[in-house]
């Protein structure tokens, strides 16, 4: 599921961001460069791509987490909480 500029993501939300996946720390409200607000969430990733056995995806564990910020157009949400 894609997210809008104005979702709001709970902590704990399972997301991936580009070839990577984690989980929702928090969000905050900023402004785009319009000048209207929108909501990035701060992310800490966990484990990335890694290969494909048919049309299963295998990901494998980050060498180092990392905790980065992204906007609504980055991030897809993998699982329900």
């Amino acid at each position: 599921m894609n997210i809008t500029p104005h979702t709001f993501l709970s902590a704990g939300t399972k997301v991936q961001v580009q070839n990577k996946r984690g989980e929702v720390v928090k969000y905050d409200i900023k402004k785009d460069q319009f000048g209207a607000p929108i909501n990035v969430h701060t992310v800490k990733l966990t484990e990335v791509f890694s290969h494909r056995i048919g049309q299963t995806q295998v990901y494998k564990p980050l060498n180092k987490v990392k905790i980065q910020e992204c906007n609504y157009a980055f991030i897809e949400v993998i699982g329900n909480n």
